[in-house]
């Protein structure tokens, strides 16, 4: 089956998309190694096969776990995840516990994070709506590896417990609470949590931070190359970003990442650097780093200075490096063809096929969510409010005599029989001005119903949203979900 062009968010609770089928992963795992192993090109003078054992051997010294000859992995930036994000770390164990290999996932730590809130469904004022809880403070430029946890940020966890308990009732919220330890570090913190939870559902995957890949030396081999090359790396990226623009219809230049930039004698490359406690920002050579790529990253050390690999980057490591199947999600796998092109035209092998996988899950409140039906009535019945009100008089003003008067001289005035052209078009005009009267009178119901209409919209979209956190679930939901990773209808 031919590979979509863009893989969708499955719509429906419970969907999964998977793609290619579980059934057919194994036999990918095993195709993609022996592709590895055929890789004739250099980096940096390494054969790229043993460039990959290199790397593989430093994930799991790094990680302090056995050494496998298959990887299966995945990654995610350090957050609270969705089931439809937690999903690939479940389909990673699964997979690897079959192959009998090692799963790893890699935290993203180098990437940016926004948890300055948890939001969590809530009932305000008798409907359901979204509330947030403060958690920990995330400077837009700064990535989670450097980011300290505040003292309160285990209470929040606790506070988000509570809202879930009492308004979705079984959830496994307070044992995510629970499991929070007093770390500092971003990554660390919102990460044992979640570990704690996979352990109960039998996924142990090994578990590695990018920031420590990031100073192997199988690593810095990889950026060094491309140091190197920077000129015909930075050709062959831009040239794929632009070929994948025009194949998508994409006008946004910055979509799915940004072209590297030349500027003067200097040229970008798919990296950040900073200093501790600083924002990223993007690695620029010159002529002198490119002539010698080894002094170059020396000195960016001396300097204090990291080098972390950005989006594409990244997962072109990890593909060609660092696994024999990567597992993406939706939104890195509609990007993942430019690193697919990128692969071809500068390395100039074929690229490893990578596997796609999500899940939508809804929250199951425990009063019912309003319905789309209920919401198209409270928008007819503000319509009707609005156009014909002296249908409403006698329902919400009972005790208004003058607006009775009114609604019976407009419900006579529609009703023209027997007059004039001319007479019509006065009963119409006065109609009308009746019909502007009763609505100010209906003011404040015609508000009441408004309000009610938003908070049945607010309602509906925290029901239908499928991005909470995980443990807003309840545990039986999950593992019926994750259940069914191997079935045969889980295809993409």
């Amino acid at each position: 089956m031919a590979r979509p062009n863009r893989h969708e968010i499955p719509p429906e609770d419970g969907g999964i998309v998977l793609d290619p089928p579980f059934a057919d992963l194994p036999d990918l795992v095993r195709a993609n190694a022996a592709l590895r192993k055929s890789y004739d090109f250099n980096v940096l003078g390494i054969p790229a096969p043993v460039l990959a054992d290199r790397t593989r051997s430093s994930i799991f010294e790094a990680a302090g776990a056995a050494p496998s000859d298959l990887v299966v992995a995945t990654g995610h930036q350090p957050v609270l995840p969705h089931p439809g994000v937690w999903f690939k770390n479940h389909l990673v164990s699964r997979l690897a516990t079959q192959l009998g290999c090692a799963g790893v996932n890699f935290i993203v730590d180098n990437d940016t994070v926004d948890l300055r809130t948890i939001t969590v469904p809530a009932v305000v004022d008798g409907a359901l709506a979204a509330a947030d809880v403060p958690f920990i403070d995330c400077p837009a430029a700064v990535a989670a590896e450097e980011i300290e946890v505040p003292p309160g940020a285990r209470d929040a966890l606790a506070e988000v417990a509570c809202l879930a308990g009492a308004t979705l009732g079984d959830t496994i919220a307070a044992e995510f609470a629970a499991a929070a330890e007093p770390i500092k570090d971003l990554p660390g913190f919102v990460t044992r949590p979640r570990r704690r939870i996979e352990e109960s559902f039998n996924v142990r995957n090994v578990e590695l931070p990018v920031s420590a890949l990031a100073e192997t030396d199988a690593f810095r081999a990889f950026c060094a190359h491309l140091i190197a090359h920077a000129d015909r790396f930075a050709d062959s990226y831009n040239g794929a970003l632009d070929g994948h623009r025009a194949r998508r219809g994409i006008t946004n230049p910055t979509e799915p990442s940004p072209n590297l930039s030349r500027k003067d004698d200097k040229v970008e490359l798919p990296f950040w650097t900073w200093r501790p406690r600083e924002g990223r920002r993007p690695l620029l050579v010159g002529p002198g780093d490119i002539a010698d790529p080894a002094a170059a990253l020396a000195r960016l050390a001396d300097a204090g200075r990291k080098l972390r690999p950005r989006g594409l980057a990244m997962t072109m490591f990890f593909r060609l490096f660092c696994c024999d199947l990567f597992v993406h999600g939706i939104g890195g796998a509609n990007y993942e063809p430019v690193n697919d092109a990128i692969i071809r035209e500068f390395f100039g092998v074929e690229p490893p096929t990578y596997a796609v996988a999500s899940a939508t899950l809804l929250i199951k409140p425990i009063a019912s969510a309003p319905t789309d039906a209920d919401l198209v009535e409270m928008r007819q019945r503000i319509r009707r409010m609005r156009t014909t009100p002296e249908r409403f008089v006698g329902e919400l003003l009972p005790d208004d005599a003058e607006a009775r008067g009114l609604a019976e001289r407009r419900t006579a005035l529609l009703s023209p029989q027997g007059l004039s052209k001319r007479e019509r078009r006065e009963a119409y005009a006065e109609s009308k001005r009746i019909a502007s009267q009763l609505q100010e009178r209906l003011a404040t119901h015609i508000l009441a119903a408004e309000k009610q209409a938003g908070n049945l919209e607010a309602a509906r979209a925290v029901a239908g949203d499928r991005t909470w956190p995980f443990f807003l679930h309840s545990r039986a939901a999950l593992e019926a979900l994750y259940g069914r990773i191997d079935s045969p209808e889980s295809t993409g």
